[in-house]
């Protein structure tokens, strides 16, 4: 069992659902600390293709730090900025996310 016994569906919110979850616990430098961006460029695809603009916006441009060649500080930075961004997002932001996300879920099921 694990991860790679999920369905590509049930793969797709679970990185999803880790990004969401790691951002609000720790920022993205937690984020990416805890998952080496292993999953960063796959859950960013899968958000565009749901039409997810909020989130998929703000993990593009943690994604571009994040494989930029500038100094740790420097990454700390600016994902500092990214933070507030992610974190000013209303309760709204988070319901159309999670909507999406099962939506195509069903979508997949049926």
């Amino acid at each position: 069992m694990g991860f790679d016994s999920l369905s590509e569906p049930e793969k797709n919110v679970f990185i999803a659902d880790k990004y969401i979850v790691e951002v609000n616990n720790g920022g993205f430098d937690q984020y990416f600390f805890n998952t080496d961006g292993k999953y960063a460029s796959d859950t960013l695809s899968f958000l565009e293709k749901v039409g997810e603009r909020n989130f998929s916006h703000l993990l593009a441009k943690a994604l571009d730090i994040y494989t930029r060649d500038i100094t740790e500080e420097e990454k700390l930075d600016k994902f500092d900025e990214l933070d507030s961004t992610f974190y000013d997002l209303d309760s709204g932001a988070y319901t159309q996310f999670y909507e999406k996300m099962l939506n195509h879920l069903k979508s997949t099921l049926n």
